[in-house]
C-alpha cells in the first residue's frame, strides 16, 4: 500500500474547495519514491540540451552532464562507446568517426560553459597494435572551491596539449 494515511480537509461541506491534504507515504518502502528519487538520476537543464544541434553532440551531453561535478568520467571501452552513441558498425574508419561524429560533438559542446574546456583522449592498450581500445574525456568540473577549478584546469591543459 502506497498511502498509509490520506485526508482532504475542505472548507465547505459541499466538498468543493479543498482546504489541505494530509498524506502519509508508507515507510520505509515507498518513502524513497518522495525523497531520494533524485539521488540516482543526472539531472540537466532543458534549455542547454534544446540548444545542442545534432544528435552525437546530445548523446555525448547525456554521457558527460552526469559526472559533471567530477570533470573525468571512466575511460569508456571503445566498443562501448561506438554502442552509446549510436555509431554503425559500418563505419570502420576511425578518421572518418573523428571528423564526422567527435570533433562535431565535442566543438558543439564547448560552446556551452560548462564543458568549454571539453577534450578527449583515445587510448591504446599495450599488446593489441595500432587499435583504439578506450576513449576518456576530461572537461573543468563543476567545483566549490577556486583552488579546485585551477587544479581542473591544469588537469585538463596537462591532456589536452601534452604539457
Amino acid at each position: 500500500m502506497l498511502f498509509r494515511k490520506f485526508c482532504i480537509n475542505y472548507y465547505d461541506t459541499k466538498k468543493t474547495q479543498v482546504k489541505s491534504m494530509e498524506i502519509q507515504v508508507n515507510m520505509p518502502y515507498f518513502g524513497y519514491l518522495l525523497n531520494y528519487l533524485h539521488g540516482n538520476f543526472t539531472c540537466f537543464e532543458l534549455v542547454e540540451f534544446q540548444n545542442i544541434s545534432g544528435k552525437y553532440a546530445k548523446t555525448l551531453y547525456r554521457l558527460l552532464k552526469q559526472w559533471k561535478s567530477i570533470g573525468v568520467p571512466p575511460k569508456m571501452e571503445w566498443r562501448k562507446f561506438r554502442e552509446l552513441m549510436g555509431i554503425s558498425e559500418n563505419v570502420k574508419l576511425l578518421e572518418v568517426i573523428e571528423r564526422d561524429m567527435l570533433k562535431p560533438a565535442t566543438q558543439e559542446l564547448q560552446k556551452l560553459p560548462h564543458f568549454e574546456n571539453l577534450c578527449y583522449e583515445k587510448i591504446k592498450t599495450k599488446g593489441m597494435g595500432n587499435r583504439i581500445t578506450h576513449i576518456q574525456f576530461y572537461f573543468e568540473p563543476i567545483t566549490k572551491t577556486s583552488k579546485d577549478r585551477e587544479q581542473a584546469k591544469s588537469d585538463i591543459r596537462t591532456i589536452a596539449w601534452g604539457d
